[in-house]
């Protein structure tokens, strides 16, 4: 693993006498800048204070709406629209900040849809949802936005609008944004800066595990820790959308510097109890369910991992079905078709790297593994 390291700057200065007579150079010693670690708790903040950042949150998030001038807010839905549209966006949760509006353009409802698409700059940029036509549109259109989780505050985060051509041609604009607070767990929950090292692998089903990271840095394992430590208690309503589908389980082992077992956390979406994506157990003691967010993903990037890697043997029989000649190695495969043969290797960390003739079909079968999803 690389941890970017800011590079030394080397300080010259030139000391000028009073006479002007001589000049002096003095060189200073290089001036290391390092990342500090975070501290184990830096991302738990107060249920008070995460509601009241939630509260400002979802009036930033429902201002990105935008429609044309002759929008006219008012306080309901007409009473002229179908019930199932007056319902459509009033669903509420626990632990969840909500901000609603409703507007009556006075233009016909492709108009007011295609205005909505071509002036949607959201800041920030949706995850999931942006994008869509501005030119086909249905009798009954729909924007959904979902954003990036905020470490220790949020656990997820959207903007609904709905749209629906009312009698005489103007059209009504309903949205709603959400931000679901974190609600942070006891403390006996909370991993303690104890944790020195970090053990992450992945494996699919009862396979041997594809993915083997150790993981030692200082900087790493307290960012890590504290990210774990960010996360909050379920409300009851999380939903997952990897299972039934061949999620990998990435399991986390937290040692203190001895190497004794300190925590432990397991995703998993494919238990039998239906959808339960994370389980984290500190000092023996299972804490209570905890919603993980995104923070897999988080973790991924931090470490540049792959925690849903293709295996080798399903590239294998990939390729063999196109018709490559597939040869196992040590730590991967070398396969060929026509010309010159390709390498494929498989990395501890989840990567996969190519050497040789680059070919659609590899890049077809090295898409073959399922990836994790995050669907609060």
């Amino acid at each position: 693993m690389l941890v970017k390291r800011s590079l030394g700057l080397l300080a010259v200065g030139l000391v000028v006498s009073a006479c002007g007579s001589s000049v002096q150079v003095v060189r200073s010693r290089p001036i290391i800048l390092r990342p500090v670690p975070a501290a184990p708790t830096a991302l738990r903040f107060s249920s008070a204070s995460n509601r009241a950042f939630a509260r400002r949150d979802v009036q930033k998030l429902i201002r990105m709406v935008v429609l044309p001038r002759s929008a006219e807010r008012v306080q309901e839905v007409p009473k002229n629209a179908p019930s199932w549209f007056r319902r459509e966006l009033n669903g509420s949760f626990p632990g969840t900040e909500f901000a609603h509006r409703t507007w009556i353009v006075t233009a016909p409802l492709k108009a007011v849809v295609r205005y909505f698409r071509t002036h949607a700059n959201p800041r920030p940029r949706p995850v999931t949802g942006f994008g869509k036509s501005a030119t086909r549109i249905g009798s009954r259109p729909t924007d959904n936005w979902m954003f990036t989780p905020v470490p220790g505050r949020s656990s997820n985060r959207w903007l609904n609008v709905a749209m629906l051509a009312l009698p005489g041609g103007a059209t009504v604009v309903t949205a709603q944004a959400g931000d679901e607070w974190i609600h942070p767990p006891p403390a006996s929950a909370e991993l303690p800066g104890t944790v020195k090292r970090i053990d992450i692998t992945g494996r699919y089903g009862s396979a041997a595990p594809s993915v083997r990271i150790d993981v030692h840095s200082r900087y790493l394992v307290r960012s890590l820790v504290s990210w774990m430590n960010g996360i909050g208690v379920t409300q009851g309503h999380f939903m997952c959308a990897g299972e039934g589908f061949g999620m990998p389980i990435t399991t986390l082992t937290f040692r203190d510097g001895r190497g004794r077992l300190v925590a432990r956390g397991v995703f998993d979406s494919n238990g039998p109890n239906g959808c339960k994506p994370f389980s984290l157990t500190v000092n023996g003691q299972p804490t209570p369910p905890l919603t993980a967010g995104d923070l897999l993903q988080r973790i991924e990037q931090l470490l540049n991992a792959d925690f849903s890697p293709p295996l080798p043997r399903d590239v294998s029989s990939c390729l063999g079905r196109l018709g490559w000649h597939v040869q196992t190695t040590t730590d991967g495969l070398t396969v060929r078709k026509n010309g010159p043969p390709s390498t494929i290797t498989f990395h501890p960390t989840g990567k996969v790297t190519t050497t040789g003739p680059q070919h659609l079909a590899i890049d077809r079968c090295l898409r073959s593994s399922p990836h994790i999803i995050y669907d609060g």
